[in-house]
Parts: C-alpha cells; structure tokens; sequence
C-alpha cells in the first residue's frame, strides 16, 4: 500500500463520525506499517508530504482519536532526518545542503516548515499543545545534526519561556543535545532565563533538568550542581 493510501484510511478513521467505527488499534497499525515502508525504501519529498498533511490536520483539529494519533505520527516524522542519513550510507554528520536543489534538501525544507507550523498551532483547552511545542523542537533538532538549521534555538528559545513543565523539559532535552552535536554554548540570556526557572519552579523534574544541560555541556560541574540543587530543596522544602 503506498503512504498516502495509508494517510487516507487513517484520516477517514480520524474523521469517522460514529466513536464505535474509530477504531484505534487499526488507526496505529496503519502508523507502523507506514515506517516499515519507508524503512524499506528510499524516502522521497512526495512520500512525506502526505504524512505532513495527514499529521497538520489532526494536530489542528479536534477529535476522539486526536492525541494517541498525533504523538504516533509526530514520533514518526522526528524519525524521518536519521532514516535520510541511512539512506546515505551513514555519511559524515552535517553534509547536506539545504534547498530544493536535492531530495534531502526538499525533505529537509518540508520537514522545517511542518515544526514550525505546528509551533503556532492554538486550539483551546489544548492538552497535548506543549508536546507538539516538544515534538516541533525535537524535529528541528534532529534535522540539526544533518543540516544548518537556525530556526531551532529560534523556537527553542520560546520553549524554554513556556509555562508548560513538559514544553520546558522536552526542549531542555532538546538543547542539550544540540549543544553537544555542534560543540556550542547557548547565549548568556538563555542561561539566564534557564537559571531563573530553576529558581522559581517548584517542580524538581524542571530544576534538575535545568542544571543537568548545564553540567553536560561544560558550563558547570556536578558538584556545583548538587550545591544548587540542595538550595533548591532547602528553599522548596522538598527532597
């Protein structure tokens, strides 16, 4: 079956009016078999437009089978820039170029353009928003370690300043590994707003993994990380 024949059959399942015909079993084994076919072929720009809109349109709406489908298909999608690098047998990291000029270059805009379109979806009373915020930086940042991509720390650095405790960790997680792909150190501001978020959540799981990029990048050692984090629980009366 080809991918976009899978897209429907899971749209049409999405969209089914009767809750007992969403079937959502079959809805996710549509997922899986679509990776087993781009796992055994090679992966085109018009192989992945299909799963983009499939995946932009169930994000912006709301139905019965609303979030197990979009974290299925959002989790398939940040696959994508690795299965490109297979493709090319495995080739030294950040050799692509970006651009319509190559099949990775258009995956690589198309992929770009979808994170940053989900980024800004809003939709009320919107449980999975800080996910799809998560999965947006995620995507970005595995298409990081391949090609030049300065729209992550754009919209890594909104992450960070969101209120949401996943948002935050899920970009946290994010910038650590970009940091330590590419060798770099985030802007002081960043640090700054990472360190005032340690200061005032009340949240462990936000404090340690805050101090955590800090320790794994080089800004700070273990030490001076559990000094803080003992401040943290003496401030917030938790251990």
């Amino acid at each position: 079956m080809e991918i976009k024949n899978y897209c429907d059959r899971i749209i049409e399942l999405y969209e089914e009016v009767s809750p007992e015909n969403q079937d959502r079993s079959l809805a996710i084994q549509l997922i899986y078999k679509m990776r087993f076919e781009i796992d055994k072929t090679t992966f085109t720009n018009d192989s992945l437009i299909p799963i983009l809109i499939t995946t932009n349109k169930i994000a912006s709406t709301k139905k019965n089978l609303k979030q197990i489908l979009e974290k299925e298909l959002l989790s398939l999608i940040s696959y994508l820039p690795h299965k490109l690098w297979m493709e090319n047998d495995g080739e030294k990291r950040n050799v692509f170029q970006r651009g319509i000029g190559k099949k990775e270059g258009q995956i690589a805009e198309s992929l770009i353009n979808f994170a940053k379109e989900i980024f800004e979806i809003k939709l009320d009373r919107d449980a999975f928003a800080g996910k799809r915020r998560g999965y947006s930086i995620q995507i970005l940042e595995s298409l990081s370690n391949y090609f030049e991509v300065p729209e992550f720390m754009e919209l890594c650095s909104k992450s960070i300043k969101s209120k949401s405790k996943n948002e935050f960790l899920d970009s946290i997680e994010c910038l650590k590994e970009y940091c330590k792909e590419k060798d770099e150190i985030p802007s002081e501001e960043l640090i700054e707003i990472i360190n005032k978020r340690i200061e005032k959540t009340k949240h462990r799981t936000e404090a340690v993994g805050g101090l955590n990029l800090q320790v794994e990048i080089g800004l700070i050692d273990e030490l001076e990380a559990l000094l803080r984090l003992d401040e943290w629980k003496e401030k917030n009366g938790r251990w």
